[in-house]
């Protein structure tokens, strides 16, 4: 997409940003009767729903926040370390939704562990928080960063509601629902 027809669908600005994907590396996966294949939410799932992302939603992206281009491969080494251990098998009170594990020190770690190959301009990534079961709801940080300094520009961590059919949508509803936090947060 050219920055001039970036302008004309009502992007933000035209600072290119490279969307490095959806890093499920410290997410945490909450409840007591779902994430019961193990291989498939930590294996499988997060690899789908970054191509997913990829397939569906970067004209939207593009939209939101600019010219727009994609590496989601960026993030499949984070990605690849997603374990069994991340699967809370319990259900719980809204204070499971409200807390996060995640620090800005744990995002600037994220951030600055991605082989950027010598990308410049703007990133974003999105870091998947938590999936909770029980309450229906996603959390995830939506991060900026400088692709060159690895510098945080913009962090904000938003829950979302879980909707859809089958397992894959239900889960991915909460990253589709952040297209709006995605515009509002860009920095530049």
């Amino acid at each position: 997409m050219t920055v001039l027809l970036a302008l004309l669908l009502g992007a933000k600005s035209a600072t290119p940003v490279t969307f490095v994907g959806i890093d499920y590396s410290r997410a945490l996966f909450v409840g007591s009767g779902d994430f019961t294949d193990t291989a498939q939410v930590t294996g499988y799932y997060p690899g789908e729903w970054n191509r997913l992302w990829a397939s569906e939603m970067m004209e939207d992206t593009a939209k939101a926040a600019g010219p727009m281009t994609q590496s989601i491969e960026i993030v499949a080494a984070s990605n690849a370390k997603v374990s069994d251990l991340q699967i809370r098998r319990t259900d719980g009170g809204d204070d499971i939704v409200a807390a996060t594990e995640i620090t800005a020190e744990t995002l600037g770690e994220l951030v600055a562990s991605y082989d950027m190959k010598g990308a410049e301009g703007l990133a974003l990534v999105l870091v998947v928080d938590r999936y909770v079961k029980l309450q229906e709801q996603g959390c995830t940080w939506v991060v900026y960063f400088d692709a060159g300094s690895r510098k945080i520009e913009a962090k904000q961590r938003v829950c979302e509601k879980a909707s859809g059919f089958g397992f894959r949508n239900y889960w991915f509803r909460t990253a589709k629902d952040l297209v709006d936090d995605i515009k509002k947060l860009k920095p530049r």
